[in-house]
């Protein structure tokens, strides 16, 4: 994971420091760990208490950056949910229609 964050950081050319990138690492580590413990994804408000990171805002901010870089699905206008990219994988899909998590 801390590989994916340092590839991330060097193919966008951000000017990240070592703290954001420990910020964002924190909060994919928890996100990992709160569906790994309750199989559902944690709110915002749920990350912000638990993490470094202080301001919804921010948390907001992070995982769009997360989602960008494919370490999080990218959220639908029917689904706000933060799914890591690992998880539709665990489950087996369904004969008839799509996952709630899949393509549309």
């Amino acid at each position: 994971m801390a590989a994916d964050i340092m590839r991330w950081r060097s193919r966008n050319n951000r000017s990240n420091s070592r703290e954001a990138d420990e910020r964002r690492m924190e909060v994919m580590n928890y996100i990992n760990e709160f569906w790994t413990d309750n199989y559902c994804p944690p709110t915002l408000r749920d990350i912000s208490a638990h993490t470094s990171v202080l301001s919804i805002s921010q948390v907001h901010s992070i995982i769009l950056d997360l989602e960008q870089n494919g370490l999080l699905l990218p959220r639908q206008k029917d689904r706000a949910w933060i799914i890591p990219a690992w998880v539709p994988g665990l489950f087996p899909q369904k004969e008839e229609g799509p996952m709630f998590w899949g393509p549309q």
